[in-house]
């Protein structure tokens, strides 16, 4: 495709035109996608692009992927799948709670009134349905 579009002497139409020469029982590219294929090997030196994507985010761990494949020049979902494929799992945190001033008080009373429960009936806790998530960070948090 490079090769065609620099015969073409980067005319995008000449160059799927050559393409249709050529190749008469594929597809013809889109013309962006010529332009698109040009400015990725300017812009990286390599087609590698599952490389290139996994070094990336090895460097910026917090980059969002959507960004990210806009910056590239690529769909969303490549780069998700590539990093599926290597068993990462993209993510933005989000806090949603926070202690406030007035809740160790009332911990300490939901414990002790959890505590008188238990010691009235031992069995309390088979009746009691616990759900909800939880997140742990190594910052404490």
């Amino acid at each position: 495709m490079v090769l065609l579009y620099g015969e073409a002497g980067g005319n995008v139409q000449l160059a799927r035109d050559l393409w249709t020469e050529r190749f008469p029982n594929r597809r013809v590219p889109q013309g962006r996608t010529f332009i698109s294929t040009v400015q990725h090997l300017r812009n990286h030196g390599t087609f590698n692009l599952r490389e290139h994507i996994l070094n990336r985010v090895e460097k910026e761990p917090g980059i969002s992927t959507g960004r990210f494949a806009a910056e590239v020049g690529v769909p969303h979902f490549i780069v998700h799948r590539t990093l599926r494929e290597q068993g990462l799992h993209p993510y933005h945190v989000k806090n949603v709670q926070a202690l406030q001033l007035g809740d160790p008080p009332r911990r300490m009373n939901y414990c002790q009134w959890l505590l008188e429960q238990c010691r009235q009936e031992p069995n309390f806790f088979k009746n009691v349905l616990f759900t909800g998530e939880a997140g742990f960070t190594r910052n404490g948090v």
